[in-house]
């Protein structure tokens, strides 16, 4: 791994005057591109081809993305800069050129309020990630951490905890969205020693056979 350099935001010849940075094209035109030959280049043409390079390096450095520009040809998936609006875009197509980012939605995609945002869905208070969907994938982490609650897990899968009474029917924390699976428990108290035995089961509630008091767990989705 390449160590970072230090003073990588140091432009060379920053301070010299501007009669000693030329370009070498504005003398011969296509020379930058030519290069050198076997002539001795100029200390004015070395401080702006050195300059360039800095300026280029510190502005990569500050923004971890170069800027959006018009003159640059962005293949599929090229990472650019806004001046507009400053969100950092991704490049739809090939060849995309002279299309102003924030202005040109087919031809990039906003990392921000286009991808990110599916991160950003707020959950809730406690939900640990904030997001409602990760390309596609139900990625609910919500939970409930009390003495009745529920865990929501990636995928859909539901958890749910909590405890019956001398009621027949037991309501859920929260509606299990599809079906609940399996309901399975113990009692205790007053009730020891039935069985228990859950005669009707429910996206949003079981009841058992017997109206006694135990904990349950609840499994689905």
């Amino acid at each position: 791994m390449t160590a970072k350099p230090t003073d990588i935001n140091k432009i060379f010849a920053s301070n010299a005057p501007a009669t000693s940075i030329r370009d070498p094209d504005i003398a011969n035109a296509g020379k930058y591109q030519l290069g050198w030959v076997n002539e001795r280049p100029p200390y004015q043409t070395f401080n702006y081809a050195q300059n360039k390079v800095d300026r280029a390096l510190s502005h990569i450095n500050e923004y971890g993305v170069s800027e959006w520009d018009s003159e640059t040809s962005y293949p599929l998936g090229g990472w650019a800069r806004s001046t507009v609006d400053g969100n950092v875009y991704v490049s739809l197509t090939v060849s995309n050129q002279n299309n102003e980012p924030s202005a040109s939605s087919s031809q990039w995609i906003s990392l921000y309020s286009d991808v990110f945002s599916n991160f950003l869905t707020l959950d809730g208070v406690g939900s640990g990630l904030d997001a409602d969907k990760v390309q596609g994938l139900d990625a609910d982490f919500s939970s409930l951490l009390n003495s009745s609650g529920y865990q929501k897990l990636p995928g859909g899968l539901i958890i749910q905890w909590g405890l019956t009474t001398t009621n027949a029917t037991t309501i859920f924390p929260i509606a299990f969205p599809v079906y609940c699976r399996v309901v399975v428990g113990n009692d205790y108290g007053t009730f020891s020693g039935n069985t228990f035995n859950p005669s009707t089961v429910s996206a949003s509630s079981f009841t058992l056979l017997t109206a006694q008091t135990g904990r349950y767990i609840a499994i689905g989705h």
